[in-house]
Formats: structure tokens, C-alpha cells, sequence
């Protein structure tokens, strides 16, 4: 695992993360990834990360929306979601400097693994709900900016390209 995020326009951001075997769940493999991811979310000052925003292809992200209740879900995946959408401002580790806005449901419903093999189930609205939403879709290869429309993709890339020329030009 790559201690460093993986950032925009790299490949791996665009590839579906493969299923954990339930089999291989309980092994402490899981577990000690899930805490490295934790660890870098902190470092980042992030709410969500999915394993392939460091470097690993499998179908698991770490969530901490609130500080005292870290997420760690093996194989997540979205079982009910409301039909009422609304907008969400949102940022990426992917995409550092840069926000956009992003239509998401505001109720979803997922079910996962824990890293000792149990089936859990959130119900999940406001961030919790965003976030989940946010992370799995970088799970199955779709970054936010895949959700907007051209114009606000662009507009967004642009904010994004230019901040990251920004930040290397002040490492010289």
C-alpha cells in the first residue's frame, strides 16, 4: 500500500476494485490495512478513502465522519437508497484543491463486512450517507467529477490542474 494518494487522471481511479473473499475476510490482513487507511485519511483531514486511492484494487474504504466512530467495510455496496436526491459539495483526496457539487441520494442503505467477517448494515443520511456514496463509487472506478455534466467537469478539472501547478511551483 502506497502511503501517498493516488491522484487524477491515473488509471486505477478509473478500475472497479475487486471483491474480498469471505473466506480471506478474517485474516488480520484486513485489519491492519483498514488501520494504515485510517491513519492517512488523518493525516489528510479526509472523512472517507477507498483502497484504491492507495494503490490497492480491493473493494474496501475507511469512513470517519464522526472522530469516534471509524468505518472499516470490506465489500460495501448500496442496497436501498431513497429517490430523493439533493445536491452535495464535495471534495476528493484525488482531487486535492478543488470542490464541486454533486447530486446524490439523501438515504442509502448499505450493507458490508467487517474485518472480523460479520454482515453489517448502515443506515446512513446527511454525510454519512454522501460519503458511502462518495466511496463506493471510487470503488467501482467513478470519481465525482464522472457525476457532473460537462461544463461543471471541466470548470472543476481546470480548479484542479491549476492547483496542483500552484503547489509544485512552491516546491522549488
Amino acid at each position: 500500500m502506497k502511503n501517498i494518494i493516488t491522484t487524477y487522471p491515473n488509471k486505477e481511479l478509473f478500475e472497479k476494485t475487486r471483491d474480498i473473499p469471505k473466506e480471506d475476510i478474517r485474516s488480520e490482513t484486513f485489519s491492519q490495512i483498514g488501520s494504515a487507511m485510517l491513519e492517512i485519511l488523518r493525516k489528510k483531514k479526509g472523512v472517507g478513502l477507498s483502497a484504491n486511492q492507495v494503490g490497492l484494487p480491493l473493494n474496501m474504504c475507511v469512513i470517519e465522519v464522526n472522530v469516534n466512530d471509524p468505518k472499516i467495510l470490506l465489500n460495501p455496496r448500496v442496497i436501498k437508497q431513497s429517490d430523493k436526491t439533493e445536491k452535495s459539495m464535495e471534495g476528493c483526496l484525488s482531487l486535492p484543491g478543488t470542490s464541486c457539487t454533486v447530486n446524490r441520494h439523501s438515504n442509502v442503505t448499505v450493507e458490508y463486512e467487517t474485518v472480523t467477517g460479520e454482515t453489517e448494515t448502515i443506515e446512513a443520511e446527511g454525510l454519512l450517507s454522501k460519503c458511502l456514496q462518495h466511496e463506493i463509487d471510487h470503488l467501482n472506478g467513478i470519481m465525482m467529477v464522472n457525476r457532473l455534466n460537462a461544463y461543471h467537469k471541466e470548470k472543476t478539472l481546470k480548479n484542479y490542474f491549476n492547483f496542483k501547478k500552484a503547489m509544485n511551483g512552491s516546491k522549488r
